[in-house]
């Protein structure tokens, strides 16, 4: 039981360094978390989000697959690796893991939006208009340059 509170303790404290930009600190609390118990997929993930932030899309994608073996219900980090794979030009994968988000949380409006750039950018601009409007009906807000691209493929 101790083990598991202070991996959490280190990831909450991983957290609060990132989000005051302390991305460095960040990094290495989530990799003590990471050593001390090795299937957190909160440090995996944590630290896959690190590295997408600093740019290192390979290297966010490896941390991000690590943390979906460990736990393939965390919603957001199927979104963060469409989001890579979109970077990598890989959209027949950011296809695939848009879907995974999707069926694991249809509702979630980022992760329609996700769907939507992902079906744009493998050429199915219906299905991408689709689900660009499920986004912004579940209220997100659908970048007006995506849905004027969009608009364009379509006429």
């Amino acid at each position: 039981m101790y083990k598991r509170q202070s991996v959490e303790s280190l990831i909450n404290l991983g957290s609060l360094y990132f989000d005051m930009g302390n991305i460095d600190k960040a990094q290495a609390v989530n990799e003590q978390a990471v050593s001390i118990h090795a299937a957190s997929a909160q440090g995996h993930a944590n630290l896959g989000l690190i590295w997408q932030n600093k740019g290192n899309a390979a290297k966010a994608l490896e941390y991000y697959t690590d943390a979906v073996k460990h736990n393939p219900k965390l919603v957001t980090v199927w979104i963060n690796m469409t989001s890579v794979h979109l970077m990598l030009n890989n959209d027949e994968k950011a296809l695939e893991t848009a879907h995974e988000a999707v069926k694991l949380e249809p509702d979630f409006p980022m992760a329609q939006n996700n769907l939507a750039v992902a079906f744009y950018y493998n050429g199915d601009y219906q299905a991408a208009q689709k689900h660009a409007d499920k986004a912004s009906a579940l209220g997100y807000a659908v970048d007006q340059r995506f849905l004027d691209a969009l608009s364009k493929e379509l006429s």
